[in-house]
């Protein structure tokens, strides 16, 4: 009778630990954090002297798994409006798919290919905004779906989505969609992997339309190299806005960057360097922006930046009517 017995009582036992453990894997599970910039800036007296601290962005996260390879992800912005006041908005909120393999696919509010990508390359957004997303061109998150695609270990890797084009911080508006792609291509290894390892050549393209029907298309070609002590790269872009009344000018842009590890050391020397040229000159938005600095990281989730900027104009006018052409800055990045 025991012999009869046994498995039977076997089989019960597994079936409840298999219950059990598909019970556990079921169960959705949500993860919080936060990351938050914030500077010291000081203007020198040859700008209009002045000295104040300030909260230049806020991000509170949010991540739910649904299930293996089914989640949701929503993001908060909380950001310092025109006149001086924070301000917040919803800046992610999408559903992301990641089947077994190299695909990913996203719905929502979702972040657009290129920044997300640069970012995570450069490493260093609290210092400031790339120069396409500082000059309005593009933006860091849309209304749309995205497919990403990678080889065996991301060599060749990419992203193709359709967007409103008119950024998560306007409605939509207009008659069109707008295409983004971009891809990289890992030309030599380097010790770090991912998706940004390496010498990799990388290209990116916007094509769209205003709501009246105007052009809107950007393109970026970059070099660059990673490793685990050191990052450069050189990107050249171009922008096509073929408009009729001439308030909207084709640009040329220019970016090149750098951080190098010190040794064993928590410090980096960190530099960079933009230029945007509008073609015809006619809006003064042309400018040319450098900075360079010595970053520090204190723990996983902090890090410091000392650094000198300095702004060159063409004429009066630009991106930021009256802003100072030389700061001094001490910035950080906290992340929780």
């Amino acid at each position: 009778m025991r012999l009869r017995r046994l498995p039977l009582a076997a089989l019960t036992a597994a079936l409840c630990l298999c219950a059990g453990r598909l019970a556990a894997q079921a169960a959705p599970t949500v993860r919080l954090g936060a990351r938050v910039f914030s500077e010291l800036e000081v203007v020198p007296s040859d700008s209009g002297a002045s000295a104040q601290f300030n909260l230049t962005r806020a991000y509170f996260m949010g991540l739910g798994t649904l299930r293996p390879g089914l989640s949701g992800h929503v993001t908060l912005d909380v950001y310092r409006e025109d006149g001086g006041s924070l301000g917040y908005r919803l800046k992610h909120a999408y559903v992301e798919w990641q089947p077994q393999g190299m695909l990913e696919a996203r719905f929502g509010m979702i972040p657009t290919s290129w920044i997300e990508w640069q970012d995570q390359l450069w490493g260093y957004r609290f210092q400031g905004a790339q120069l396409i997303d500082r000059a309005g061109f593009i933006t860091t998150a849309d209304l749309g779906a995205s497919a990403a695609f990678a080889t065996a270990a991301e060599r060749f890797e990419g992203v193709v989505e359709v967007v409103n084009g008119e950024g998560y911080a306007n409605p939509p508006d207009g008659r069109y969609l707008d295409l983004e792609t971009r891809a990289s291509v890992r030309l030599l290894a380097t010790d770090e992997g991912g998706r940004t390892g390496g010498v990799r050549l990388a290209g990116f393209a916007h094509l769209g339309r205003y709501p009246d029907g105007a052009p809107r298309d950007r393109y970026i070609g970059q070099l660059s190299y990673r490793s685990k002590a050191a990052v450069l790269g050189a990107s050249y872009g171009f922008v096509v806005n073929d408009d009729a009344d001439g308030d909207r000018a084709d640009a040329r842009l220019w970016s090149a960057f750098g951080a190098l590890d010190l040794g064993r050391t928590p410090a980096s020397l960190v530099g960079r360097i933009d230029r945007l040229e509008t073609v015809d000159h006619a809006l003064g938005d042309v400018f040319t922006r450098g900075f360079g600095g010595v970053a520090w990281r204190l723990g996983p989730g902090v890090r410091l930046l000392g650094d000198v900027e300095r702004t060159w104009y063409l004429a009066d006018r630009s991106l930021t009517p009256g802003a100072p052409r030389t700061r001094l800055l001490f910035q950080t990045d906290l992340s929780f």
